[in-house]
């Protein structure tokens, strides 16, 4: 730890005692589990793992352990340390993977005798006997560790919305004299299950929202490969397809308040028999979608020093804006002059030291329209920046990039970038309601999981955490000095400030500012101030309460001047914000009714 620039407090040194501590223990047969560790991000697990597994090898125990990661260049990261830094003989490590070409260590074989095995979690997540860990010696490993979240089920969510849309773009295509037949049974097939899950969604809406699973009609494998040939390969058939292909398993159709819900399967995909397992895991404490498998605990060990770090050197200057993938999409498709958040992040990033550096994210290029290219918000916001004056190619008196760039995907692992003390989000990730439905419901491993709005808000709003925590760890924040993080600014465009609570949790010690925007605050500052004056109203209706007409509540806030346009929006606000409450008509009502709603 300290080679990498950190000072170890009394309190951090326990923890990292207390997490080897479990790896001997699990390696020996004393305990036996799945166990997460939620050491801060920079906190040294990857440290802990190398020294324990050198340990292992170099005083002869007679163990094994297999450690998973993500990507494979921190299982060669590993793997180099294991050999240059400790002296690990070279015989005693395997390595996993699919990337002969571009790793920096080749996949290797005879690992039954390597008691030190690295591996992607791709080769681990599957259910064929090819992607089991291999053993050693005969054996399976003593024990597994897995890097990050512990996600065990893969899922499918094919949005209600986008089905209706793909079906009606669809069906003037079987009717034209030239379709071919299998495109006229495939269309027809969808509209056969389109018809069953149609009435599974209507009977959830009169019938207490109970759900059960839908059986679709049965396709032999050669019949579903013709029909899925068949379908054209165009992006408005891309959720049809997608019901195609997940047709004949079990199916759910899921309501949910945000597009009326979704289709969704899942598959568990971590192998059950990874029965002890330590999972190292910065997100583990506010993570649910995580803590839904109930299959992982925490360690009452580890637990006395979790919050050993204080991040009170970090500033979050927060704007309360609208910041998710479409909204960010729509101000960067705006001429130069009309992208409000670009121009926003211009005049913070004029007003930072030049010898700071900065990391920002954004969304990944995706295509607006079909024929389109893809919205490169990166290179938009470059060009923005240099047209305000910014030089986005310069550097820093130590020769590294004084810009950096990540889009959502890239935020965890790296610590490349612990050198920048400014980290700008150019937008926030966001999940859909069905995709959300589709993940709790797989990582509880039940296809019928009562799951309600009031769980679908608190895991989005997790996930959200979840994402900027691990995104702001990349910065200068994630090293550590006797207990405290590194001086860092955070610029968040969220207009969600429960999230505060819950990246408190993992970050405390957090200050919490606001960020005075000069373009876009205005009408969207008064939807924010009315929508959390509508959210404490609800909050502190009495529980006998379940039905308040809007009219009564405007007067109730005094907001009587208030727009119909802004009183809406704010409305809808409020309602995504406070759980236990939806839109019915001119009146809110208790969403006790969505106790089982999926």
């Amino acid at each position: 730890m300290t080679r990498y620039g950190n000072t170890l407090s009394e309190a951090h040194r326990c923890a990292l005692y207390a997490v080897v501590g479990r790896f001997t223990m699990l390696a020996s047969g004393t305990a036996s589990g799945r166990f997460a560790y939620d050491l801060p991000c920079g906190g040294g697990k990857t440290q802990a793992v190398i020294a324990w597994c050198a340990e292992m090898v170099l005083q002869n125990k007679p163990w094994s352990v297999a450690v998973s990661a993500s990507r494979v260049a921190d299982l060669c990261d590993i793997k180099r340390q294991l050999l240059e830094v400790h002296g690990v003989p070279e015989a005693a490590i395997g390595i996993v993977h699919s990337y002969a070409d571009a790793a920096d260590y080749q996949p290797t074989t005879g690992n039954d005798e390597r008691p030190i095995l690295l591996v992607t979690h791709n080769r681990v997540r599957g259910t064929g006997a090819a992607r089991r860990i291999e053993t050693y010696r005969g054996r399976p490993r003593s024990f597994v560790i897995w890097d990050e979240s512990l996600i065990a089920a893969e899922h499918r969510a094919i949005e209600r919305v986008q089905l209706e849309q793909g079906l009606g773009w669809l069906r003037p295509l079987a009717d034209v004299s030239r379709s071919g037949p299998d495109l006229i049974e495939a269309v027809r097939y969808l509209e056969t299950a389109w018809t069953l899950l149609a009435e599974e969604f209507e009977r959830q809406g009169s019938d207490g929202r109970t759900a059960r699973a839908v059986g679709l009609p049965p396709l032999e494998p050669d019949d579903l490969d013709r029909l899925l040939s068949a379908l054209p390969d165009q992006r408005e058939a891309d959720a049809p397809r997608d019901l195609l292909r997940i047709s004949q398993g079990p199916i759910r159709a899921a309501r949910t308040n945000q597009g009326g819900g979704g289709v969704v399967t899942y598959q568990v995909v971590v192998p059950r028999d990874l029965t002890n397992v330590a999972v190292l895991d910065a997100s583990w404490a506010i993570r649910d979608l995580e803590r839904l498998d109930r299959s992982i605990r925490d360690d009452k060990a580890f637990l006395p020093f979790r919050n050993f770090k204080t991040f009170s050197n970090v500033t979050v200057h927060q704007l309360r804006t609208a910041s998710g993938r479409g909204t960010t999409a729509a101000d960067f498709m705006e001429p130069r002059e009309g992208r409000k958040l670009s121009r926003e992040i211009a005049e913070v990033v004029k007003s930072l030291p030049d010898d700071e550096g900065v990391l920002v994210f954004t969304f990944k290029p995706k295509a607006t329209r079909r024929g389109n290219a893809p919205l490169n918000m990166a290179e938009t916001l470059r060009g923005d920046l240099e047209a305000a004056g910014v030089d986005t190619s310069a550097c820093l008196p130590d020769g590294r990039s004084r810009f950096a760039w990540l889009t959502w995907g890239q935020e965890t692992a790296t610590s490349v970038y612990a050198y920048c003390r400014n980290v700008i989000f150019a937008g926030v990730l966001h999940r859909s309601d069905a995709d959300l439905a589709g993940a709790m419901i797989g990582q509880s491993d039940n296809l019928l999981r009562p799951v309600s709005t009031t769980d679908i808000l608190s895991v989005r709003r997790s996930e959200v955490a979840h994402g900027l925590y691990q995104a702001m760890n990349r910065g200068a924040c994630r090293t550590t000095e006797n207990g405290a993080a590194g001086r860092m600014n955070v610029w968040l465009p969220h207009r969600d400030t429960k999230v505060r609570e819950v990246l408190d949790t993992v970050m405390p010690g957090l200050v919490w500012t606001k960020w005075h925007g000069e373009f876009l605050e205005g009408a969207a500052s008064k939807e924010e101030d009315l929508a959390d004056k509508i959210t404490g109203f609800l909050t502190e209706l009495p529980r006998k309460i379940s039905e308040i007409s809007t009219r009564k509540m405007k007067q109730e806030i005094d907001a009587g001047a208030v727009s119909p346009r802004t009183w809406t929006r704010a409305l809808q606000r409020a309602v995504d914000t406070e759980a236990g409450w939806t839109i019915s008509g001119r009146s809110v009502v208790r969403a006790q009714g969505f106790q089982a709603d999926l």
